[in-house]
């Protein structure tokens, strides 16, 4: 596959600015955090509170939208760009990815491999595709998470299924492949 670099947008930006921007800071790694834990606690709390009213649904709402962003958290923590420490890192690394749900240590390996061969369909093998985003999928991925547990109900077609396996001790694809 060729690329022509030409036609990609570079923003002009000062090399100097770049640097100073992206230093690495435990400071401004806990203000994101704090900023992003506080409101979500507030909201939580204001969901609570109007539990049984229509402003419940409101709170719920701006809940779930500000619940969404633990990925983002999960994957700057993941690459240890969110503090300067990487104890802070791996601290908030471990509580993004059980509020994503997601497996740290199959995902560290998996999405460094993922940077490293994005869409790859071969060996070594991209398994962050594994999980199609395909639209033919739309409707039954939907009815997966509108019905009540339904994620048991289509189990195999989860990751959950997948981190059941490893805690059972059983190899699936993707921890040969990347662990």
């Amino acid at each position: 596959m060729e690329v022509d670099l030409k036609n990609y947008y570079r923003c002009k930006i000062d090399k100097e600015v770049l640097k100073e921007l992206s230093k690495k800071s435990d400071l401004k790694g806990f203000v994101h955090i704090g900023i992003f834990f506080s409101i979500l606690i507030i909201a939580g709390y204001l969901s609570f509170y109007n539990w049984g009213n229509w402003w419940g649904i409101f709170w719920i709402l701006i809940y779930g939208n500000i619940y969404c962003f633990s990925n983002p958290l999960w994957h700057e923590t993941g690459h240890r760009t969110a503090f300067k420490s990487k104890f802070l890192n791996e601290i908030f690394y471990y509580i993004s990815c059980y509020m994503a749900c997601f497996e740290p240590i199959r995902w560290r390996y998996s999405h460094f491999i993922h940077h490293g061969n994005t869409y790859s369909t071969e060996n070594p093998y991209d398994h962050e595709i594994e999980y199609e985003n395909d639209l033919k999928n739309t409707i039954p991925r939907l009815i997966k998470e509108i019905i009540p547990f339904g994620n048991l109900v289509f189990i195999k077609n989860d990751m959950t299924f997948e981190i059941i396996k490893h805690s059972l001790g059983i190899n699936t694809k993707v921890m040969n492949d990347c662990i």
